[in-house]
């Protein structure tokens, strides 16, 4: 069970629904969200080797590409690592050296935060810009191929701690883990609908980027 399965049958069954906004503005519909997360993909598997298992991180600030990339990443069977925006380059460089990511997803601001501990990253990770021509033209394809097979125990987010008490933690956080959570949130929470808006306040690297999962599974907006 690949949690981007949930993407992929939402965007079947309503594909027109209003997905990921800015705003109040809308900048993809169920359907080209599928679609930009299955081109992404493509390139992820094709152009950049990244295989089944591999790990993708992200470090970069609240945006609806976040959604797009982190999707991307369960589609071609990575597993991703949101980093904390609000850390330190070197704090950021040991999660990833950590996590073993081949790949990092930033943006401009944080691509410049990331430069200033650039001995500390390995020589062969990939930076890849949200914000560059070469994601723009990534997600701009038509996107293929179902999202890669995964099994429950497959890992599917390395959640990584504050860190208070010493080093940062990566809690591995199974699809399995994902889906259950996810479907006991409408009972224990709050029931969502497709009339619904989740707003992104929070860091998408943590708790907030929780919520988008069951709102995914109804058709919900990603505000």
């Amino acid at each position: 069970m690949n949690i981007a399965h949930w993407l992929e049958a939402t965007a079947r069954l309503h594909p027109a629904a209003p997905a990921l906004l800015t705003g109040a503005r809308v900048d993809a519909d169920y359907a080209a969200f599928a679609r930009r997360a299955a081109s992404l993909a493509r390139m992820l598997t094709n152009e950049r080797d990244v295989a089944p298992g591999d790990r993708v991180a992200l470090f970069m600030g609240n945006a609806t590409r976040y959604l797009e990339a982190l999707y991307a990443i369960w589609w071609a069977g990575a597993v991703a690592v949101p980093i904390n925006a609000k850390l330190h380059a070197r704090e950021a460089a040991w999660i990833v050296d950590h996590a073993q990511a081949r790949l990092i997803f930033t943006d401009a601001a944080h691509a410049a935060t990331l430069a200033q501990a650039d001995d500390a990253f390995a020589p062969d990770l990939v930076r890849l810009r949200v914000d560059d021509p070469v994601f723009e033209a990534a997600r701009a394809g038509e996107g293929s191929g179902r999202p890669c097979p995964r099994a429950e125990s497959d890992l599917a987010w390395l959640f990584y701690t504050s860190g208070t008490t010493g080093k940062p933690k990566g809690v591995m956080l199974t699809h399995g883990n994902i889906v259950a959570m996810s479907l006991c949130y409408p009972l224990d929470v709050d029931p969502p609908s497709r009339d619904d808006a989740a707003l992104y306040a929070a860091p998408m690297s943590h708790g907030a980027g929780m919520y988008n999962f069951v709102h995914v599974r109804v058709g919900a907006r990603h505000v």
